[in-house]
């Protein structure tokens, strides 16, 4: 701004030009001037932004005012300037990228997202100009409002197809989302927007096979292998379920909803009962949510015996009467089974449960009785039958027959137990029931047709164990109901005269055709084994007949329990009447009785108890033969007979007295009186207290209530503390012991006991003080008073009186008395000052025990008469005037010092004059002077007097000193920053290559040299105004550009490019070059003089410098500037501590800022990959036959820049062909474009450019230098191996092979190489293989005879197969080989191939010579095979190959000999050797140019040169017969001449 200011001539027309300008945005030039001068008012070192609400309009005043006038005159002129609005602001996002999802079929104007942007300018500039686009592949699917940033989905068509928004074509879309300021015509920022498609369920499922085929076992469990149907879903989020929807008959199969995997429901195997068809066709369903599609499984059944017979009934019942007849029938049973045929054919079974009295016919299934019956033996059978029929294997059906045996009424009543006890009270009164017996009777059901009653004999004993035998009156002490059994007291108890009574009772069944008692012997039963039961219905081993057990103790022995034989017949008793002899009554308990033999009653046994016979041992009945027994008594233990029963019945004491305490207790006083010392340990015994009963013990001891202090032993009575008890706390306790009997009802009784504390001297006496003080006048008579002492003992009487003495040095020199505890001087002469300044004496305190029990405590008292006395007279202190005195800061500490000890010795401190208006305070207790008041203003001499008295300060001795103090100036102020005014500022200035890359002067690289300050206003060089008017100074809008450096205060403005362009020639504006200077630093203070003179430095370490390694700072001026090239790939920040220090005395200050100088980043790096052994080459993986848009993997270049030039994009460079892959341009994510198969290529090669360039477009050139390719750090090579996936079923090479044996092989001898193939890599391709069948055929046969287990072979893991037997027994013979090569790896498919092999001769084979050597004839061998095969119309099978042995036995290795034979097609019988020739030599014009072809030399028998000429019986016979008539003519001859002669 330019305007001008006037003046008056001369030296009264000089003046001076300021502004007053709180902002100090602006300064005016000149700033002096004569006469008239034009006046300019510029920019100062500050910033100027329009965002800034504060910055857009400025009042400033323009004075003049005249320099050498008095008075001096001034004008005043008052500017406003307004700031304008520039477009200096880009629109900012509030992310750095955005992501949105919408659904592939969102119909079109669903919204997505919406994204807004900012601008920080105004109007048009700002926000209500933004114009926002979305550009990218696939940006035409979606409609972007310009103005308000809603995103929604375009028109198309067909939402969820073809080209609009689908999930299984495009799932995600990369696009450039853009907002542009000033209507689209100014600044602009662009985000990347993702924006994820979501799956929608738009396609249904479809299976893999519209028509699967399975066969199945019947009666199996499941399918082999697993029947698994699949359907597959386009749409990623939808869920497939199966469903079986028709053709389940009977529900036989299940289909797992979720794998799909069909499986037979019934676990015990697939049943086809009432099943017409072996063929069940199952509709399945493939379901999602919304969609479904249907197959059809054909399941073909193969019928097996699998159905079990099965009864016409689950189970049958019976009642038959247990005297039956043996063979009457019970039941018919009848079983159907659903085979036909042997598997139908039934026989019926009793499987158990009969025990041998039921047999079934094992056609008909009729059950009938098989022995005789007895209900009290087993009165239920439950019999289980099977019906088993002829199949193989076998199968069964099970039924249960239930036989009721109806009772006939003819076994006895009996008691149980045999021997019954009860008790009853002897107070119990007439009539009172106390027991019931107990009886059964295995007839009967109801107990009200049993009678009872009591018999005789009825003994008894007394309370001491002695029978009673003086009187009988016991006998009718009880009564017994007969109808219930129950019972009763018939007359009152006496126990004095039987305490046991034994009633001998009898039970009749009254339902009976014939009485039946319990007390009859010939009733009575006893099982054979030798155990006894009472009535009991077990059977012994011979025949015994209803009623007839008398014959089960003939053979009773020596403890015998010996099993009865023989056949006794109803009521015999032959053969019982012999004697016992002895028995063994080892386990018997209770009382032991004895089984003999009535002499009088032929064979009737009764039994005798006896007293004198031990619980174990023998039982001698020797001396009881001619006993005379008139009554049965009942046994107990082992061994014996129960026929009849005992009641013994108890008659139970009445407790009648309670417990009594020894004396000195009585009922009236029930009370004991005992001592006790106090403090006695825990534990210690107090007393014994017992109790004793009359008619019963005593059951245990208590105290009741718990005593707190006592404790007693349950069963002896002895009382002891539970804790120590103190005699001062208490004199006595008192407790209550009670003692329980064990009688019925329960009894006790109770004591009270006084126990009496006994006191003892366990306490020392105490003195009120640990010490005593005290001061006396040295020569104070005889009698004057020092002090009294008083002590106190917690003991009570005599014991705790307290009497006091001295003890110790100087005890002669006083006295005390030796009640009062007063001290007194006993020697004047003694207390001499000069001498003795301090005396020690001990005053003892002792109790009133006796002497050997007596407790004593001293105590010192000090005697004191000394001063204190400063250490220094004189003390000197100087402090500043600003002394700190909240908290107060120490000026000097006074000290005295006192020999005394006690309080005689604590000194106090106090201030007795100079303190003028109270400035300071002395503290009492420490003599530590401080100020108390601000020294400014205040004099500077200070004289105090300060006194040191003893006593605790009221003692009689005291010292004094004096404090002079000097105040001192000081500097007060510390300096202040103006620039940069904030105490952690930013500085940004560009990085050197900035202008390396752009040009050192270009305006535009001058343009990017922005300095942001947070919140204070930097310093800046203002421009003359000839740079002003060139950069259009005068334009309101060009004046708040025209800035050499432009501060981020409150914004971010831009350099102008005509402004600076002179600045911008010289080297020293660029930030990155030496010597540039970055700011100016700049501080004040307000003192004066040197006080208020500032230095500048640099805070390095913990001492101020003028320069680090990167940047100086001038001393006075405050200049920063670089040292060296600034870099900001290699340090982006810098991290400054300016010093801003005055020259104060006596302590200078200095003040700290922090200033952080950051290098704006300028795009001179490009991307570049990692160079490691993980991504030189990147290496991933991929599993074959996924679907397309899978993840691969990601590859990440790498920038130094920052910001905007630190944006890397990825472009595929080379590999991509057919476009099998994409990336993601802006994260590197690279993805599968279609499905991939291993089989047909396992790995792929990319090469992925990395670049800052957004519309990168790679040249033909580039592409094809694969050697600079991998040399360039920006481009990444990447291998993508596919991984195998168990796709490929196994296959062999050929679907038959054909080989031959020697028949006189070994084992191990090789047949055949066999070879499958399995593309699939690692476990998923190895294949095992084994022989699933071995099919013989005999030779001349076509039909197999059957699959030879085991195999006669063996095939090992690579194929090899060998002999695993001799073939001498298979010569002739042939095999059909089936075998398998099966995978490793799930689902284990399979493959089968047919191996044909002959057992031949040797003398059945051809040799072919060939010259030519085995390589080259194996390479050719099918061939050759296959045109002999055309002439001869037969199989030829090649069974070796060998090198050529000529008939020398020569080894050729150039030649070779082919072994082979030749099966006949009708019969596959392998053709004799001669046939086989003719048929070559009869088409050898054919063959000749195949001869040649192959180097065929010849065809012959294999071992004709071998053989030796066989034996022809029939020659050798001719032979012999010519040699006979040869013979026989010669002696005719010979024989007619010899007669001619004669």
């Amino acid at each position: 701004m330019n305007f001008e200011a006037y003046s008056f001539l001369g030296s009264n027309s000089e003046f001076s030009l300021r502004l007053e300008d709180v902002s100090g945005a602006f300064v005016v030039e000149p700033k002096t001037a004569t006469g008239s001068t034009s006046v300019n008012i510029r920019v100062a070192n500050s910033s100027l932004d329009y965002e800034d609400p504060n910055q857009r309009k400025f009042i400033i005043l323009v004075i003049a005012e005249e320099l050498n006038t008095d008075p001096r005159l001034s004008s005043t002129a008052t500017v406003t300037v307004s700031i304008a609005d520039a477009n200096d602001n880009f629109p900012k996002f509030y992310q750095d990228g955005y992501t949105a999802t919408v659904s592939e079929t969102a119909s079109p104007g669903t919204v997505v997202t919406t994204i807004t942007a900012t601008d920080r300018d105004s109007g048009d500039f700002g926000e209500n100009g933004i114009i926002y686009q979305l550009s990218g592949n696939g940006a035409e699917n979606f409609k972007v409002n310009n103005k308000t940033g809603v995103i929604t989905v375009a028109v198309c068509p067909t939402p969820g197809t073809g080209n609009c928004l689908d999930f299984e074509t495009k799932p995600v879309y990369y696009l450039n989302y853009k907002a542009m300021d000033d209507n689209g015509k100014g600044h602009s920022t662009v985000v990347p927007l993702m924006i994820q498609v979501i799956d929608a369920n738009d396609n249904p499922p479809q299976f893999l096979s519209q028509n699967y085929k399975v066969t199945i076992d019947e009666g199996a469990t499941k399918f082999d292998p697993p029947l698994r149907v699949q359907a597959r879903d386009p749409d990623k989020s939808s869920e497939i379920t199966y469903h079986i929807l028709e053709g389940n008959i009977n529900n036989l199969f299940a289909i797992d909803m979720h794998s799909g995997e069909i499986t037979v429901v019934n676990a015990f195997g697939l049943d086809m009962t009432n099943v017409s068809s072996d063929i069940i066709s199952l509709v399945v369903e493939a379901k999602d949510e919304k969609f479904s599609s249907s197959a059809t499984v054909h399941i073909s059944v193969r019928d097996v015996n699998n159905n079990q017979p099965v009864f016409t009934r689950e189970s049958y019942v019976a009642s038959i009467q247990e005297d039956t007849p043996v063979g009457t029938s019970v039941e018919q049973t009848q079983a159907t089974d659903a085979d036909s045929g042997v598997n139908a054919d039934l026989s019926y079974v009793i499987q158990k449960g009969g025990y041998e009295d039921f047999s079934i016919d094992n056609e008909t299934g009729l059950v009938k009785v098989a022995s005789n019956l007895d209900y009290d033996r087993r009165n239920i059978y439950n019999i289980e039958i099977i019906a088993v029929d002829h199949g193989i294997p076998s199968l069964t059906g099970t039924t249960t027959l239930t036989v009721n045996i109806v009772n006939s009424n003819d076994k006895d009543p009996y008691f149980s137990p045999p021997t019954q006890r009860a008790e009853v009270s002897e107070d119990a009164a007439t009539g009172t029931v106390f027991y019931t017996l107990n009886a059964k009777d295995p007839d009967i059901n109801d107990t009200e047709v049993l009678h009872f009653a009591a018999i005789d004999p009825i003994t008894a004993v007394d309370k001491n164990g002695k029978q009673v035998e003086h009187t009988e009156d016991f006998k009718r002490f009880f009564s017994v109901d007969q109808e219930t059994g129950e019972v009763s007291v018939a007359e009152p108890l006496q126990r004095e005269i039987a305490a046991i009574v034994r009633l001998t009772v009898l039970v009749t069944d009254t339902s009976a055709p014939n009485t039946q008692q319990g007390t009859d012997v010939k009733k009575c039963r006893r099982e054979c084994s030798g155990n006894v039961s009472h009535g009991g219905t077990e059977r012994c081993s011979g025949n015994v007949s209803r009623g007839g057990t008398e014959g089960c103790f003939d053979n009773v022995s020596r403890g015998g329990t010996e099993r009865c034989s023989g056949n006794v017949s109803r009521g015999e008793t032959e053969g019982c009447s012999g004697n016992v002899s002895r028995g063994r009554t080892e386990g018997c308990s209770g009382n032991v009785s004895v089984v003999v033999e009535r002499k009088d009653v032929p064979a009737t046994l009764v039994v005798v108890e006896r007293k004198d016979v031990l619980a174990t041992g023998e039982l001698v009945t020797d001396g009881l033969e001619n006993m005379d027994f008139g009554v049965v008594q009942a046994v107990e233990g082992v061994g014996g007979v129960a026929c009849a029963s005992i009641l013994v019945v108890t008659i139970v004491d009445v407790n009648d007295y309670p417990p009594v305490f020894s004396k000195p207790w009585t009922s009236q006083d029930p009370s004991y009186t005992v001592e006790i010392l106090e403090e006695q340990p825990i534990g210690s015994v107090v007393d014994t207290f017992t109790a004793t009963d009359p008619d019963s013990n005593i059951e245990y001891y208590a105290i009741e209530p718990d005593s707190d202090f006592f404790e007693v032993h349950n069963t002896t009575g002895v009382v002891r503390t539970k804790k120590r008890i103190d005699y001062e706390k208490m004199k006595a306790l008192n407790f209550t012991i009670v003692a329980y009997d064990s009688g019925k009802p329960q009894k006790s009784a109770s004591a009270d006991v006084t126990v009496n504390i006994i006191n003892v001297n366990d306490m020392d006496p105490v003195f009120s003080q640990s010490s005593y003080d005290a001061e006396v006048l040295e020569n104070s008579p005889a009698g004057t008073h020092v002090v009294t002492v008083t002590a106190t003992d917690a003991d009570e009487g005599r014991i705790g009186q307290v009497m006091y003495s001295l003890v110790g040095e100087h005890s002669s020199e006083f006295t005390v008395d030796h009640d009062s505890g007063e001290v007194l001087v006993s020697n004047p002469s003694f207390l001499d000052r000069e001498t003795t300044a301090e005396i020690t004496i001990q005053v003892m305190a002792s109790d009133g025990a006796p002497a050997d029990t007596r407790r004593t405590v001293s105590v010192p008292v000090y005697v004191n008469d000394n001063p204190p006395v400063f250490v220094h007279h004189n003390y000197h202190a100087s402090i500043v005037e600003n002394i700190v005195v909240s908290p107060p800061s120490p000026i000097v500490q006074v000290l005295a010092d006192d020999i005394d000890q006690g309080i005689n010795g604590a000194v106090r401190y106090s201030i007795v004059s100079g303190n003028q208006g109270d400035v300071f305070k002395l503290i009492e207790e420490t003599g530590i002077l401080y100020p108390a008041k601000s020294l400014v203003g205040k004099p500077r001499e200070f004289h105090l007097v300060v006194q040191a008295r003893d006593g605790d300060g009221n003692g009689q001795f005291y010292d004094q000193a004096t404090v002079d103090i000097n105040v001192l100036d000081v500097n007060l102020n510390k300096p202040i920053f103006i620039m940069p005014a904030h105490p952690n500022a930013t500085v940004e200035v560009p990085e050197a290559r900035a202008f390396k890359r752009a040009g050192a002067y270009r305006p535009r690289a001058i343009k990017r040299a922005i300095i942001y300050r947070p919140r204070a206003i930097k310093g800046a060089r203002a421009y003359s105004p000839r740079a002003f008017k060139k950069a259009r100074a005068y334009s309101p809008r060009v004046f708040k550009r025209a800035r050499a450096y432009h501060f981020r205060a409150l914004g971010r403005e831009s350099l102008p490019s005509q402004g600076l362009q002179e600045r911008a020639s010289r080297p020293r504006a660029n930030a990155g070059l030496p010597n540039y200077l970055v700011m100016t630093v700049k501080a004040v203070d307000k003192d004066t003089g040197d006080n208020g003179r500032v230095s500048y430095h640099l805070k390095v370490g913990n001492e101020n410098q003028q320069e680090t390694e990167e940047f100086s700072i001038n001393h006075d001026t405050g200049e920063l500037r670089t040292k060296i090239i600034l870099d900001r790939e290699i340090r982006a920040k810098y991290e400054l501590l300016l010093v801003a220090k005055d020259h104060g005395s006596p302590t200078s200050y200095e003040t700290l800022h922090f200033l952080t100088v950051l290098l704006v980043d300028t795009d001179d790096n490009i991307p570049q990959f990692p160079v490691d052994g993980t991504t030189h080459p990147y290496r991933f993986r991929l599993s074959e036959n996924l679907p397309g848009q899978q993840f691969v993997g990601r590859v990440e270049a790498v920038d130094h820049d920052e910001g905007k030039h630190a944006i890397i994009y990825y472009y595929i460079l080379l590999g991509n062909v057919d476009n099998q892959f994409y990336i993601n341009k802006l994260d590197g994510r690279l993805y599968a474009n279609q499905t991939f198969d291993r089989e047909k290529k396992g790995e792929y090669e990319l090469y992925i450019k990395a670049s800052n360039d957004p519309n990168y477009y790679p040249t033909k050139e580039g592409k094809e230098d694969l050697n600079e390719l991998d040399e360039d750090k920006s481009v990444a090579h990447v291998i993508i191996t596919i991984l195998d996936e168990n796709d490929n079923p196994p296959k062999f090479e050929r679907q038959n092979y054909y080989a031959g044996v020697n028949a006189m092989a070994n084992i191990n001898e090789f047949v055949a190489k066999l070879s499958a193939i399995d593309p699939d890599l690692g476990d998923n391709g190895t294949l095992t293989y084994y022989i699933a069948a071995s099919n013989l055929f005999k030779y001349g046969s076509n039909r197999s005879s059957g699959s030879i287990i085991p195999s006669p072979f063996n095939v090992s893991e690579n194929g090899k197969l060998v002999t695993a037997n001799y073939m001498a027994e298979y010569n002739q013979d042939r095999f059909i080989l089936d075998i398998i090569a099966k995978e490793k790896s799930y689902p284990e498919r399979q493959a089968i191939t047919r191996v044909h092999v002959w057992i031949y001769e040797p003398q059945q084979l051809i040799r072919v010579i060939l010259s030519r050597p085995p390589e080259e004839v194996n390479q050719e061998r099918d061939m050759i095979v296959a045109e002999l095969s055309n002439v001869t119309n037969s199989l030829i099978v090649v069974d070796d190959i060998r090198y050529h042995v000529d008939a020398g036995g020569n080894i050729h290795r150039d030649w070779c000999d082919m072994y082979l034979h030749v099966v006949d097609g009708p019969s596959q019988a392998i053709t004799d050797i001669p046939e086989v020739l003719r048929v070559i030599d009869a088409n050898y014009d054919f063959l000749k140019d195949y001869y040649a072809g192959f180097a065929i030399e010849n065809v012959v028998p294999a071992f004709v040169g071998m053989r030796e000429e066989a034996f022809d019986p029939a020659l050798a016979a001719l032979i012999a017969l010519l040699i006979v008539l040869f013979v026989g003519c010669i002696t005719f001859i010979v024989v007619c001449c010899c007669l001619r002669h004669w």
